[in-house]
Formats: structure tokens, C-alpha cells, sequence
């Protein structure tokens, strides 16, 4: 056989190449969507057994029906030959009811069939999950429908069972508010009761205990005013001072203050100094050598001699022919120094001065040489530091002086008494302690307070004075005040609304209610306000009725004193022991008059209004101020001693009222 022939026979026998291709592209779509179908009938096979277990058998019927279907499918693709076109799809059947329990032979059934027998099966089965859902949601509505229903009901019923019960604990709390309301309106009535005869007995006690306590501190001041009599006379005696110290020269005796100033006098009066000696002893002082050394002369030389040498000198030493930085001072000595022994009386001091030579610090010319070239403002802070030095030690004497007199008065009048050394010295210090000198006394300090004092006085004399110029300006003319005068007469026949004055409860206590919350809120609340109150400042009222408190309330040995004093007085024990340990500290006047104090406080008195003048008074008011006119020296004192019943200052305010009101009337009319 040729080659030829061969090689056709085996290509006749093969596909050709695209052939192939064409049918394994066909194989592989296939096999994609077999895999795309068995993952949603896995998909709807997985909803439907969620859905309803009664459909379970469907499905499984029908899933068996489909894998069947799909067998067959891929058996008949891969019999058909590729060359073969298609077969056209027979016409749909009828819808006839499909029972699933009458047994068939499914290979029977052709491909369209098997299809539209597939769709009608879920159809079918997705209808029947579609009205079970419906009838498991309508259930379910209904169930919680009538679960509200029921709750609601139950809720209601609740209510209104707690409503009542709240009605009937509220009806019996109104009740018992009622009856307590009751009680504590009668315990009230009782403690005001109680508080006014209380107070009636207290009013009645405080006016015994005034009355013993006024006794009391006058007996204390008759001794304090004693006491002092008897250290001031002791102060007094000897007219002041002790004897003074004495010398006795002779038949003649000389106190220590004379020979003191017997000692600085004598050398002033001796002394007669002019004022040539005191331009010779500066001029030899600032020269610092012998006049006729320099001049070179003797001592007798002529007055023709001292001419030659000053002419001499002064060529020399003349400042236009000497350019020497002294010259000029040279020059002015060496004129000084000729004028000097020219004149035969101030020669013969400048002899003398050689011989005894310049005054020393002993006498009071080096001083007097020395306070002549300070400045104005330098020598008064000399003189005032001197003279603060010689007060402060004078002060001293004077104490030191004193003490002397009031040692040798007291062994004088306590002779043969036997009295306590240390209660003497106790005495002793307490009649000298006003005379110890003090910083606050010293010179300056006097000078300065003097200074302040006398600008506060003269700022003072010249607003009284603008005061009553203003006063004199503004005083009210005859027909204004008999205008007033009129006006009051008719105020005062009207007739006067009664006043009525009632009393308020005060200081009364808390009323108890039984209520153990109630007392610790009480309890609570004084502890905040003592709290707060701890720590400040006592008042004098506060002070008063400590006083009161320890004396009359709480006296010692109550029990648990301190803590109901603080109470009352809404302060912490601590403070309250604290208070009353420096009450008890002060001295005999002090606590007399916190006593008298408390005493004018809780005792009432009515005084006279300062403002109150009767028709009387106006009367002499009027008269006084047309007797006394504008310009009359001590115009306010006169008028008021021609009233009588009224002060300077009184009258004044009276005067400047009427002013005021005379003001006012006119700016209205």
C-alpha cells in the first residue's frame, strides 16, 4: 500500500484538530454549569430543610429527579455527533397535576419535559414555604398581641393597687402632721408661758445683781483710788522730790545743781569775746606759725619794721607776680597777719596767745570756734543731738530720783509694818512705771508729734471757723423761725396715732419631737454653725451672756456645762473654756465693766431722745440766737447755757435741722 493512501486512511479515521477544541470548550462550559446547578440545588436543598421539615421529602425526591435529569443529559451529549444539528424542543405539555407519590419511570421522559417537570416541582414547593412563612408570621403576631394584652392588664392592676396604698399612707400622714402640728402649737403657747415668767423673775434678779454689782465696783474703785492717793502722796511728799544733795563749805551750803551751774555761768561771764579775738585765734590757727618768724622781725620791732616786711612779703606773694597755687591764699595771711601787729592791742593778744596759747576743749570758746563754721542746718542736728542725749539722761535722773523719794517716804510712813518686801517692790513698780523714761518721750520724737499736732490744730481752727461762717450764713431770719414755730403748734394738735409695741419671742428652744433623725439633723446643724462661728472674734453681747451663763444657767458643777453653754451660744466647747479662762484672768476694773455692761444691757431704759425739743426749749432757742446775733464770740455756748437743758452740740445740730429744712422750702416754693 503507498504511503499516500496510508497517511489519508489515518486522517479520515481522526477528529480533525478544531473538532476537538470546539468539543472540549463545549465539555468544560458543561461541566461549569453542572457545578454552578449542584451548588444551588445544594443552596436550595439547605433553605428548604430551614423552612419545613414536611418538605423534606419533596426535595430529596426532587433533587434525585434533577441529578437523574442531568445523567441523562450528559449521556445523550456525549452519544450526539458533533455534525448533527439540534434537535428543535417539543412543544410544552399541559399543566396536568403532578403527584409525587404515583411511581413513574422518569428515562421515559424527554429533556423538556424533565425541565419544565423540575420548574413545576419548585414551584410548587417554594409556594408551599411561602404560605407557611405567612401562617408562622400571622401566629407569631397573634401570640405577642395577645401577650400585650395580658401584660398590660396585669400592669394596670398593679397601679392601681400601689395608687391605693399611697392614697391611704398619704391620708394617714396628713393626720399624724395634724395632731403634731396640734402638740407643738400648745408646747409653744406653754414655752412662751414659761419664757415671760421666766423673764419677769430674771428682770427681777438682774436689777438685785445690779444693783450688789454696782455696789461692788464702787467699793473696787474707792480701794483702786486709794491706792493710787496713797502712792501719788507718797510721790508728792516733800514737795516731789527728795532732798536735794548738798555741800557744806564752811558755814555755807551749796546744792550739787548750783555748783553745776555755778560752773558752766562763770566762764560765759567771764569770757567777753569779740569778734577781732575770734578772727585772731582763726587766722593763728590756720596759719600755724610765728607771725614774726615769718616776717622776720622781732618781737619789739618797730611798726616801720613790720611795714618794710609786709611790703616785701606781699612782692613775693602777690598773686600777678607769683604763679604758686597758694599764692593767692599767702597773700591773704600775710594781710591778715600785717593788720594783726600793726595794732599794738591785738599785738599784744597775739603776745599773750604765744605765751598761754589757743583756748582748749575745756572752755567753751573751742566749741563756740567750731559750731561758728558749721552750716545753718548742721548746727541745729548737733544741737538736737546734744539736747536729745542731755533730755534722755535727765529722764533718767528724774526716774532714778523717784525711786529714792518713794523708798525714803515709804520707810517714813511704814514704819513698824510688817509687810511683804516683794508686795513693796510690786508697789514700787507699779506708782513708777509711768516715769520710766521711753523712746516715744525722747526729743525728737516730742518735736515731731509737737509739729504734727500743731498742723492737726490750726487745720482744725480753720474749719471751725469756715463751719461757723457757714453757720452764720445760713441762720434762719425771725419770720422763717416763726413760720416753724406755727407748723409745730399745728403738729402737735393733731392727733397722734397710738403706737403699739409688740414683744418677740426670743431665745427660745428647740421643741423636741421623739424623732431620732430629727435630733441628729439638729445635732448636725449646731455643729456646722459652731463650726463656722469657731475661731472669730467675741462680741461684747456674746461676752455678756457667757457671763451670764456661768453665773446664772450653768453655774460650776453642772453637768456637761461647757457643751450647753457652747450650744446656746453657738460655739464649740474648746472655744467656749478658752473664753472663759480669760475672763477669769482679767483684771478687777476690766470685769467690773463688762458687768456693767451686761447689767445696762439686759436691764431696759428708756432715755430722753436727743432729738426731742419742747415748745419750751424752741422758745429759748430763738430767743437765744436773737440775743446772741451773728459774730458773738462763744455764740453756741451762751445759747446753750441759755436753754439749760441742752449741750453745745445739740443746739448746733438743731440749728443746722432748721437750716436744712428752711432750705428745702424754699427750693420747693
Amino acid at each position: 500500500m503507498p504511503i499516500m493512501s496510508r497517511r489519508s486512511r489515518s486522517r479520515s479515521r481522526s477528529p480533525p484538530k478544531r473538532d476537538r477544541e470546539d468539543r472540549r470548550r463545549r465539555d468544560e462550559r458543561d461541566r461549569d454549569r453542572e457545578k454552578k446547578r449542584d451548588r444551588k440545588d445544594k443552596d436550595r436543598e439547605r433553605k428548604r430543610r430551614h423552612r419545613s421539615s414536611s418538605s423534606e421529602t419533596s426535595i430529596a425526591e426532587s433533587h434525585q429527579l434533577g441529578s437523574i435529569f442531568r445523567e441523562e443529559r450528559r449521556r445523550r451529549e456525549k452519544n450526539e455527533s458533533p455534525k448533527l444539528p439540534p434537535l428543535p424542543p417539543p412543544p410544552p405539555p399541559s399543566d396536568p397535576p403532578v403527584d409525587a407519590a404515583i411511581p413513574f419511570d422518569v428515562s421515559t421522559l424527554n429533556e423538556p419535559t424533565k425541565k419544565w417537570l423540575e420548574e413545576k416541582i419548585v414551584e410548587q414547593v417554594t409556594a408551599r414555604v411561602h404560605q407557611l412563612e405567612a401562617m408562622m408570621a400571622e401566629k407569631a403576631t397573634s401570640a405577642r398581641n395577645e401577650m400585650e394584652k395580658m401584660l398590660r392588664a396585669q400592669i394596670e392592676a398593679e397601679m392601681a393597687v400601689e395608687l391605693s396604698e399611697c392614697k391611704k399612707r398619704d391620708e394617714e400622714s396628713r393626720k399624724k402632721c395634724k395632731q403634731l402640728e396640734a402638740e407643738l402649737e400648745r408646747k409653744v403657747l406653754e414655752a412662751e408661758e414659761s419664757r415671760k415668767k421666766f423673764e419677769e423673775d430674771r428682770l427681777l434678779m438682774l436689777e438685785q445683781k445690779g444693783q450688789l454689782e454696782r455696789d461692788r465696783a464702787d467699793l473696787a474703785r474707792q480701794k483702786s483710788e486709794l491706792q493710787k492717793n496713797e502712792q501719788q502722796a507718797i510721790l508728792n511728799k516733800s514737795g516731789n522730790a527728795r532732798a536735794p544733795i548738798k555741800f557744806k563749805f564752811g558755814k555755807m551750803r551749796v546744792t550739787f545743781l548750783q555748783l553745776l551751774l555755778l560752773s558752766v555761768l562763770i566762764p560765759l561771764a567771764n569770757c567777753q569775746w569779740t569778734t577781732e579775738d575770734l578772727a585772731l585765734y582763726d587766722l593763728v590757727e590756720e596759719v600755724g606759725v610765728n607771725f614774726y618768724e615769718w616776717f622776720d622781725i622781732s618781737r619789739d620791732a618797730t611798726s616801720n619794721q613790720v611795714k618794710k616786711a609786709y611790703r616785701k612779703l606781699t612782692l613775693e606773694w602777690h598773686p600777678d607776680r607769683n604763679s604758686a597755687p597758694d599764692a593767692t591764699e599767702k597773700f591773704r595771711q600775710v594781710a591778715g597777719i600785717y593788720e594783726v601787729l600793726k595794732t599794738a592791742e591785738l599785738r599784744e593778744k597775739y603776745d599773750n596767745i604765744l605765751e598761754n596759747g589757743l583756748p582748749s576743749w575745756r572752755q567753751p570758746l573751742y566749741y563756740y570756734r567750731r559750731m561758728r563754721k558749721l552750716a545753718w542746718y548742721e548746727s541745729i542736728l548737733v544741737l538736737l543731738f546734744i539736747g536729745t542725749i542731755a533730755h534722755y539722761l535727765m529722764m533718767w535722773a528724774a526716774y532714778f530720783e523717784k525711786t529714792l523719794v518713794y523708798k525714803q517716804n515709804v520707810k517714813k510712813t511704814r514704819k513698824g509694818k510688817k509687810e511683804d518686801p516683794a508686795e513693796i517692790d510690786k508697789q514700787m513698780k507699779g506708782a513708777l512705771e509711768e516715769f520710766i523714761p521711753k523712746y516715744s518721750e525722747l526729743l525728737p520724737i516730742i518735736l515731731a508729734k509737737g509739729t504734727v499736732n500743731l498742723c492737726k490744730n490750726l487745720f482744725l481752727t480753720a474749719k471751725d471757723a469756715m463751719t461757723k461762717q457757714e453757720s452764720i450764713e445760713d441762720e434762719p431770719t425771725e419770720e422763717e423761725l416763726a413760720q416753724l414755730r406755727r407748723q409745730e403748734k399745728r403738729a402737735a394738735a393733731a392727733p397722734q396715732q397710738p403706737e403699739f409695741k409688740f414683744e418677740v419671742a426670743q431665745g427660745l428652744k428647740a421643741v423636741s419631737t421623739n424623732d431620732p433623725e430629727m435630733e441628729k439633723k439638729y445635732a448636725k446643724e449646731c455643729e456646722v454653725v459652731s463650726q463656722k462661728l469657731s475661731g472669730s472674734s467675741w462680741t461684747p453681747d456674746e461676752l455678756a451672756q457667757l457671763v451670764r451663763l456661768s453665773t446664772e444657767k450653768y453655774p460650776a458643777g453642772t453637768p456637761n456645762r461647757w457643751e450647753q453653754m457652747g450650744r446656746v451660744l453657738n460655739r464649740t466647747a474648746e472655744d467656749v473654756i478658752a473664753m472663759a479662762g480669760k475672763i477669769k484672768q482679767m483684771k478687777q476694773e476690766d470685769y467690773t465693766k463688762l458687768l456693767m455692761t451686761t447689767i445696762q444691757q439686759s436691764v431696759p431704759s428708756e432715755e430722753k431722745s436727743e432729738d426731742d425739743w419742747s415748745q419750751t426749749e424752741q422758745k429759748a432757742f430763738e430767743l437765744a440766737l436773737q440775743k446772741y446775733p451773728k459774730g458773738t464770740d462763744e455764740r453756741w455756748e451762751r445759747i446753750s447755757e441759755e436753754i439749760g437743758t441742752k449741750t453745745k452740740k445739740q443746739v448746733m445740730v438743731r440749728f443746722k435741722q432748721l437750716a436744712e429744712m428752711i432750705r428745702k422750702k424754699k427750693s420747693e416754693n
